[in-house]
């Protein structure tokens, strides 16, 4: 259990979420039948090991808590309209100290946010006040966040009127216990809000940023935050329920197939025993081994059917609360056991086969199924920490979706002996790994070197060479055509003048092309910082903005350059048809993609009237 204590601050006024928070907190508003935003906040903080939980209101509002937390967890604070968050933070503060001298974990109830979050500032805890940042935040939140911003000397400074460089803040802070005094002076001097206490502690270099990018989280303020709010929920328990430890089959295929199903139970509250379903699985994979001897296309199905049904025990027993030390431990024997039998298969099929003598295979069989167990194994005994789920992923992943899908392939192909040997290597070697991390010194990260002094792309320079590369990329298709269209009248000597325009035309073009792509990135990079300013566009969002542009130029590009090409390796029509095919729909993906983050980087300007 952390030793750390979460304050949900829940005394706010809510005026515009009125008429619903007239005369109900903004936190107990339901973002699905039955589940209010406070329920959600309560168990995640459960999950992440955080019990010592206090809710700090207003004592007209405390009679509504009292159904969520036990009433000695309530902190009545009076706080007049207007006031500062820090106000509330430090008379809850006041009325703690006599309890504990802990640090204090610091929520605002009316923010919806996906675990990761939560996780990484637990983890990111080093005696400085944190805050988690999101570097590219929706224009809708850019406008009504707290903008984060860092010169060059590590200064941190929050604003709701300065321009997002950073990013903004997702309303989750760690407070160390000893700046609650400065806090307490701050309070006496006039300051009442979280962004005087991150300025004033930022000039002592007590601040700190935790980037949690990518993770889903929303500020309820207005019936429209609300109503945004219950439509991502969904999207929230799915990503609450991939784990840290998931390899990469798991996480972009079994999730996307097994969360579905774990939902629709868990919104329709239907339950079922999660070691019931662990059973079955376990069951399934049984089935699986055995249908190996009858069609091995069928048992190689079942596989992966067993790999993606894997992980529903455990989305089931989360989402519905019934976790446990004995789920766990069935589910790791289960998987254990499934494993060891799939690898006895696959060793009787290279026995049956005549590949090996029978006692190199024992020796492959036994060191193949004790490298599986290793992984779960050494995972558990290291502590599952975010090292150990590198090791787990990297190359080359010694994850069980990795590993029943190479069982898989193998197994269809005829060639299960293959299989084997990518268990009993990447297993080893992630043992190897782990082990071997436990000694091994931190590498010493060289600085980085610039040129004095560092200037941004100057766009006029940058647009006067993108004019030369355009118009020099033009000509040369231009005149690639028309001598490619002369060549058939040079008659047995044409194949071979064709194929030398051919690689010359594709070359000359792709020498341009890259360096209209650069002057195009140079352009947009010194238009950056206007355009962060003029339009409150956050920078990170606005270089992933200007990526997807240059991969949507990328792609236009390579459509000039399927002609040349066909015709240097001698494609048939029906070659060129599917790359020219293929080509359009990646266009069509990339621009589809480019226009939705366009309006959601500006959104909160192309709102107004």
């Amino acid at each position: 259990m952390l030793i750390v204590i979460a304050l949900i601050l829940a005394a706010g006024y809510g005026t515009r979420l009125r008429p619903y928070s007239r005369n109900r907190p903004k936190c107990l508003m339901e973002i699905e039948p039955g589940v209010t935003i406070l329920e959600y906040q309560l168990k995640q903080l459960k999950e992440a090991g955080v019990h010592n939980v206090f809710v700090v209101t207003r004592p007209e509002l405390a009679k509504h808590f009292e159904k969520y937390v036990d009433p000695s967890s309530i902190l009545r604070v009076r706080v007049s309209r207007g006031e500062g968050n820090l106000i509330t933070l430090v008379k809850a503060w006041k009325q703690l100290n006599r309890k504990s001298r802990s640090d204090l974990l610091v929520i605002m109830s009316d923010h919806l946010f996906e675990r990761s979050i939560l996780d990484r500032l637990l983890r990111a805890r080093n005696g400085k006040l944190l805050l988690c940042v999101d570097r590219k935040p929706r224009g809708s939140m850019v406008e009504e966040g707290l903008k984060v911003t860092m010169d060059g000397s590590g200064m941190i400074a929050v604003s709701k009127e300065t321009v997002p460089v950073q990013g903004i803040d997702t309303g989750l802070f760690f407070v160390p216990r000893e700046l609650l005094g400065l806090a307490e002076r701050l309070v006496e001097s006039g300051k009442g809000a979280l962004a005087d206490l991150v300025n004033e502690a930022s000039k002592l270099g007590k601040v700190g940023c935790v980037d949690v990018t990518g993770s889903l989280w929303l500020d309820v303020d207005s019936s429209r935050d609300l109503s945004r709010a219950r439509r991502t929920y969904p999207k929230i328990l799915a990503r609450n329920l991939v784990e840290e430890g998931d390899g990469p089959i798991s996480r972009h295929l079994n999730r996307k197939l097994s969360t579905p199903i774990s939902l629709f139970l868990y919104q329709r509250r239907i339950q079922v025993n999660p070691n019931l379903i662990t059973l079955l699985v376990a069951c399934l994979g049984v089935l699986a081994s055995l249908s190996l001897f009858w069609n091995p296309l069928v048992g190689s199905c079942l596989i992966l059917l067993t790999s993606i049904m894997d992980g529903l025990d455990g989305e089931v027993a989360r989402l519905f609360g019934r976790t446990s030390r004995f789920g766990a431990a069935l589910d790791n024997l289960c998987d254990r056991v499934v494993d060891a039998l799939l690898i006895s298969v696959a060793c009787l099929w290279i026995y049956q086969a005549d590949m090996l003598p029978v006692q190199p295979l024992l020796v492959l069989a036994a060191f193949t199924i004790m490298g599986s167990s290793m992984v779960s194994y050494l995972s558990n005994w290291l502590g599952w920490g975010e090292e150990v789920c590198r090791l787990r992923n990297s190359f080359p992943p010694a994850t069980r979706d990795v590993r029943l899908l190479a069982l898989a392939i193998g197994f269809a192909f005829g060639h299960p002996e293959m299989a084997l040997l990518y268990i009993l290597v990447s297993s080893w070697i992630f043992a190897g790994r782990a082990i071997a991390g436990l000694e091994r010194p931190r590498r010493r990260e060289l600085p980085k070197r610039s040129t004095f002094p560092e200037i941004l792309p100057h766009p006029e320079v940058e647009l006067e060479g993108a004019l030369i590369n355009t118009l020099s990329l033009v000509l040369t298709v231009y005149f690639l055509r028309r001598v490619l269209a002369i060549v058939p009248l040079l008659g047995s000597t044409g194949l071979l003048v064709e194929r030398g325009i051919a690689v010359f035309g594709a070359v000359t073009v792709l020498f341009f092309s890259l360096r209209l792509l650069r002057n195009i990135l140079g352009i947009l990079t010194g238009l950056k910082e206007h355009v962060v300013r003029r339009f409150w566009v956050g920078p990170a969002l606005y270089e992933k903005l200007v990526h997807e542009l240059q991969a949507f130029i990328a792609l236009l590009i390579a459509r000039l350059l399927v002609d040349p090409l066909s015709r240097l390796f001698d494609l048939p029509a029906w070659g060129i048809q599917v790359l020219d095919l293929a080509l359009s729909i990646l266009l069509c993906i990339v621009g589809v993609k480019l226009l939705l983050d366009f309006i959601r980087a500006f959104e909160h300007k192309i709102r107004r009237p």
